[in-house]
């Protein structure tokens, strides 16, 4: 995406510094006569950022909180870099796969800026996974990383949108501890029919408990990752 800066005109504002001043005294006195009134305390709640619905609808995420953790807010740790999740085990698929058997997942997030946007590749075998213009949220130690991932086999003639949701704890030795994952079919051309269903998903964890810090480079494969997606 480009961005372009676009001139801005600038207005003279004059403010009746006195009137400001009035106003916010009687804004001030009649609030704290309310206070003295009625003994009421105010709880301001602490500001939640969410994953946005043009990544993952809300919906979906729902979905997925009876069998991992979705971590909100607006202040999550850096995690960038590279990652190992090994043994991965299989939480719970909406659909009937019972598959037990995948291979290591390599990880690695980059480019996370002050906004919580963030760059995410995947590796399994020989197949790769890229998302741009991801999202992370979370508060202190504990994130939730959530990204979009298109993918297409010519061969077999299918293209689908994935939705992907990693959650987990960045602790202080530079593992992540409780990493969970969660594949979402959010759109699919298959005419085949060999990939999961629209709305079905797949939970997975690092059945351990550590995703310990493995430093790798994408490859230049092309190969999407399917073994996730594909139905029995």
């Amino acid at each position: 995406m480009r961005c372009r800066l676009v001139p801005v005109k600038h207005h003279r504002l004059t403010i009746n510094m006195k009137k400001y001043y009035k106003i916010i005294l009687l804004l001030t006195l009649s609030l704290s006569a309310c206070l003295e009134k009625d003994n009421t305390t105010f709880v301001i709640p602490p500001y939640e950022v969410t994953i946005p619905e043009t990544i993952i609808p809300s919906s979906m995420i729902d979905s997925l909180r009876p069998y991992m953790t979705i971590y909100d807010g607006e202040d999550p740790p850096v995690i960038e870099g590279g990652f190992l999740a090994s043994p991965m085990e299989l939480v719970h698929a909406s659909d009937i796969y019972v598959n037990n058997n995948f291979y290591n997942t390599k990880l690695l997030f980059s480019s996370q800026s002050c906004r919580n946007m963030i760059c995410y590749n995947e590796e399994q075998s020989s197949a790769q996974l890229i998302c741009d213009d991801a999202i992370v949220t979370g508060r202190g130690s504990s994130f939730t990383f959530a990204g979009q991932a298109e993918m297409h086999n010519a061969v077999a003639g299918w293209s689908c949108v994935l939705g992907l949701v990693i959650s987990g704890e960045r602790s202080s030795d530079g593992t992540i501890r409780r990493l969970e994952y969660a594949n979402i079919m959010l759109e699919k051309n298959d005419p085949y029919n060999v990939l999961i269903e629209v709305g079905d998903f797949r939970v997975y964890r690092d059945s351990d408990g550590t995703t310990t810090p493995h430093s790798w480079q994408p490859s230049a494969s092309t190969n999407p990752v399917t073994d996730n997606i594909m139905k029995l």
